[in-house]
């Protein structure tokens, strides 16, 4: 860091806060009240006394550890939760943001479930800008938050809009102008060529571009677009017998992600589908590819998954049952014309998506640069 660092102290965190847990959960109230209480995943409940009033920032003590969080108004916290009461002279929001970039898990002192203690949280030495300079990196750091903030509103928006209309017009609650014609009440095995086929049973490899991409459950988000992060290869001498192909759409067939569906799109490039898809290819005389990835994703059909895969043990669906997946079907230009409007919905979810990320990637190299003095502002 140099120089640009000759009037940052160097301190332990325990020269600057003092660090507390919160109390069992059922020490606490929970059925209502005005102040949150908060868990490693979030709000947990409500309560009509608060333990802590300050700005604090919260660190994880069992469990997720690695992801601090900031709170400015007052709050009670379970145990698996530390609270911080934070010296005067310190921003409590560069705190938080300071603390997001701190390797939280290379302090772990469990091999199980991942713990800190308060000791060990005390004993991390960070350093610390004049206090003029703590409140305006966390005032330009803010800043971008409420960017992110105001993405994710209006991402949360589309998709609300996306979801009623997917409910009236998937449903023919809603018919479009022009259109009049009857619709049928069929099945998914209706709409396909040939039955449902299982993936390859083959272990995943490290990425490699002369071995085709793997499809694999995790690789499908639940809004049904592959994750490009983490994908794996393939390398099995049947590997050209499990290619997905244009009007191919894949449904996860066990474990959590039951009924989650993906509909191929050649921008993907060759993919390989494994063993926890099932297939099915629609036969686009009788049903648009896209109408039918749409009423994968309306709450009729998670109702249906719900009830379908309870069985003993794990849930899961088999080809067989996927084919008795009931569908409301308008005739092929309507079908078309609705899968239309949805997609214009869709790619505007994905356009905000995209801009939150840029956003958010922005965010973090200005962390970068200004959490470790390698840029200074002025004060």
């Amino acid at each position: 860091m140099g120089d640009t660092l000759n009037d940052w102290k160097i301190l332990k965190l325990g020269n600057i806060l003092d660090v507390k847990h919160g109390k069992n959960q059922k020490e606490v109230e929970v059925l209502g009240g005005k102040y949150p209480i908060l868990g490693t995943g979030g709000e947990i409940g409500r309560t009509n006394d608060y333990l802590y009033n300050k700005p604090s920032v919260l660190i994880g003590r069992k469990g997720t550890i690695d992801k601090p969080k900031y709170i400015d108004t007052p709050f009670w916290t379970v145990d698996t939760l530390f609270y911080t009461n934070i010296k005067a002279g310190y921003e409590p929001k560069w705190l938080y943001y300071r603390f997001c970039k701190i390797p939280w898990k290379k302090y772990n002192e469990a091999t199980g479930v991942p713990s800190l203690s308060a000791s060990t949280i005390k004993n991390i030495k960070i350093e610390i800008p004049t206090f003029d300079e703590q409140k305006k990196i966390a005032s330009i750091l803010s800043t971008w938050d409420k960017a992110i903030e105001l993405k994710e509103k209006l991402i949360e928006q589309k998709k609300e809009q996306k979801k009623g209309l997917m409910q009236k017009l998937l449903t023919g609650e809603v018919r479009l102008p022009g259109f009049k014609g009857k619709w049928e009440k069929v099945y998914l095995k209706d709409v396909v060529i040939g039955k449902g086929k299982y993936g390859i049973n083959a272990p995943s490899v490290e990425k490699s571009s002369e071995l085709p991409t793997y499809l694999r459950i995790t690789d499908i988000s639940d809004e049904g677009y592959v994750h490009t992060n983490g994908l794996q290869s393939v390398n099995h001498p049947n590997s050209n017998d499990y290619f997905l192909e244009k009007n191919d759409i894949v449904f996860a067939r066990t474990g959590a992600s039951t009924g989650r569906t993906y509909l191929y799109d050649n921008s993907d490039g060759k993919l390989v589908y494994a063993g926890f898809l099932i297939k099915f290819s629609i036969d686009t005389n009788k049903a648009v590819p896209k109408y039918i990835k749409f009423c994968t994703q309306t709450e009729e059909y998670h109702n249906w998954v719900g009830v379908m895969s309870m069985r003993s043990g794990q849930p899961g669906i088999n080809a067989e049952e996927y084919g008795q997946l009931p569908i409301n079907l308008p005739p092929i230009k309507e079908q078309l014309e609705i899968s239309n409007i949805l997609s214009y919905l869709e790619r505007e979810i994905l356009l905000l998506e995209s801009e939150r990320e840029m956003i958010t990637n922005q965010k973090n190299g200005l962390m970068q640069l200004l959490l470790t003095g390698k840029v200074r502002v002025k004060v």
